[in-house]
């Protein structure tokens, strides 16, 4: 059957306009007209390719149907009509997490609080022994200073988890090395894109961008770039969920309870409010070259002014010396004074000049 705005599916979601379109489903915001309530119904392709069958799709549905936590959307109904299969889901009236970095880059604080929810999310997926495979900023949602992991269209399980040409394998800026060189795909593979998506909040740019073919070969090529200046906590943190080896990377749970205890660790910062998201800023993003000096050739003028002081200061000095000797010569053979005034001690000249020179050599010495 055609869907679209307008259609009704299993004569009671009404669906009123598209939100947004992946590579094997539509999501539409809806009416429940049962309920009278506003949600969002994601609405599976009809392909034939035995990978998204009609009851690949109906296995997958019973599997999102399982997840009850506070940080993903809630599934309210799924079912089928013609053959369109469809999900039925909470509608969340919220700002993603790419829109909010659009903005600036995340305070250590804030970019803790939202992995810390989302990895939390992730160990709830994995324990029904699903894997997320598209984890990115654009799949985490922000409501009131909520967060939420959203977009389980390509939620595979873990025995199913093989890649094929024909299957949605993720978005590639966030996918990871044994994603990219079609291995088997565990639950792994959603730290790592976790770990690059923390990593673009607090640099405020994605670590691999570029067309998939420059993304996939960058990966394959270079680890993720952890900035110098990031505290030695995080740099550890990120590092070992972007390692290469899955096996190398921490578990959902693991990363959860150390991104919570970054978030109550974190220095604070000033606040902005981003429509969906509260939240503490950097004034600027945090990059390898932040750390070092600006170029240019500041330090010469610095030195050619250093030292035409000391020039003239020396020709100061000069000068002193000079009268001082022709004041200590013109008394004892001019006639330049006047009667009856006495002439200057021989003890007073010498005295005088050496307390002079020493206060010129205090006033310009560096």
């Amino acid at each position: 059957m055609q869907v679209g705005p307008g259609s009704t599916l299993a004569s009671r979601y009404r669906l009123v306009r598209l939100l947004g379109r992946g590579g094997m489903a539509e999501v539409y915001e809806a009416n429940d007209g049962v309920l009278g309530r506003r949600v969002a119904v994601k609405v599976f392709g009809g392909e034939t390719d035995i990978e998204t069958s009609q009851a690949r799709q109906q296995l997958e549905i019973q599997a999102l149907a399982r997840l009850q936590h506070s940080n993903i959307v809630a599934v309210f109904d799924a079912g089928t009509d013609g053959d369109a299969s469809f999900v039925v889901m909470q509608l969340i009236d919220g700002v993603t997490l790419a829109e909010r970095i659009g903005v600036s880059a995340v305070a250590p604080a804030e970019t803790a609080r939202i992995g810390s929810s989302v990895a939390d999310a992730l160990a709830h997926v994995h324990s029904f022994g699903m894997v997320h495979r598209d984890v990115k900023p654009g799949n985490i949602l922000g409501a009131n200073g909520k967060v939420f992991l959203t977009d389980f269209g390509i939620v595979r399980l873990i025995d199913r988890t093989r890649l094929t040409q024909h299957g949605t394998i993720g978005t590639v800026s966030y996918l990871a090395p044994e994603q990219v060189r079609g291995e088997d795909v565990g639950t792994a593979a959603d730290i790592y894109a976790l770990g690059l998506v923390l990593l673009e909040c607090l640099t405020g740019a994605p670590e691999y961008p570029g067309s998939s073919a420059e993304s996939a070969v960058a990966r394959l090529s270079r680890p993720p770039r952890i900035p110098t200046t990031m505290p030695k906590s995080w740099a550890d943190l990120l590092t070992h969920m972007t390692a290469d080896d899955p096996a190398a990377r921490p578990s959902a749970r693991e990363v959860a309870r150390i991104l919570h205890g970054l978030a109550t660790t974190s220095p604070a910062a000033r606040t902005v409010v981003v429509q969906g998201w509260t939240t503490p800023v950097r004034t600027r993003p945090i990059t390898v070259a932040s750390s070092l000096p600006a170029p240019g050739p500041a330090p010469a003028p610095i030195r050619r002014r250093r030292s035409a002081s000391w020039l003239a200061a020396a020709g100061m000095l000069a000068a002193i010396l000079i009268v001082a000797v022709l004041v200590r010569i013109l008394p004892l053979g001019s006639s330049t004074l006047g009667p009856g005034e006495p002439a200057p001690t021989a003890s007073a000249g010498p005295d005088r000049l050496h307390q002079d020179l020493q206060d010129l050599q205090r006033a310009v010495q560096p």
